[in-house]
Parts: structure tokens; C-alpha cells; sequence
């Protein structure tokens, strides 16, 4: 069974680099994270803050590329590190087709793309 780890990365502290890759997609259980690049020129851009609940690192895993930005926690923050096998089983049992059974269901229902 895959795992999901948590760590505590105190404020200030890195949730993960830019450039890194990873093999998690991370969840703030409690506290808030910064995602944020900064430039060779040193000013820093913020992206976007993620509260508690919230989870970002999709697109990395989606992609298989390296993070384009930091994950900076604000405060002390408890971080989800859920490994990739665990986000794809999540991802494979949310699709629109797994939902709704298979597209013949789905047409039959009157779900088909188009349908009014």
C-alpha cells in the first residue's frame, strides 16, 4: 500500500525547489505555503498562497517535469507528501469515465458531449 508521509517544515522553510523533481503531490494539512519563483535577477514572484486543505504539485506529476517554483511555508506548516503510485490511483478512481461506468452508460443517460 503506498504511503502518505508528514512533515513539519517550520516558517520560512522549503516545501520543495524549483527545478527539483519530485514524486509527491503535497497537501497542507495545517498552515499556509508560498509558491513563488524567483528569478536570476532576485525579485520574487508569488504565484499563489495554499491555505490548509488545500494541495498543489499536480502538474509536475502530470507532466513528469521538474517544479517550476518554490513551496515556501508562511508559518510552521504540517505538509502531506503523497507519493505519485497514491495520486494516480486517486486520479484513475476520479475520472468522468470511472463516474459514470463507460461512455455506452453515459450516452444512454443523455451525458454524451453535445447532448443538450
Amino acid at each position: 500500500m503506498a504511503e502518505t508521509a508528514i512533515r513539519v517544515v517550520p516558517a520560512d522553510g522549503f516545501v520543495c525547489h524549483e527545478g527539483n523533481s519530485d514524486d509527491h503531490w503535497l497537501g497542507v494539512v495545517d498552515g499556509l505555503v508560498k509558491i513563488a519563483s524567483v528569478p536570476l535577477e532576485g525579485k520574487s514572484m508569488n504565484f499563489v498562497g495554499v491555505p490548509t486543505a488545500g494541495w498543489f504539485g499536480e502538474g509536475s506529476l502530470l507532466k513528469s517535469e521538474p517544479r517550476r517554483y518554490d513551496g515556501i511555508a508562511l508559518r510552521d506548516s504540517s505538509i502531506a507528501f503523497m507519493l505519485r503510485n497514491t495520486f494516480a490511483l486517486l486520479l484513475d478512481s476520479a475520472s468522468p469515465s470511472k463516474a459514470l461506468g463507460s461512455a455506452d452508460s453515459a450516452a444512454a443517460s443523455g451525458c454524451a458531449a453535445g447532448s443538450g
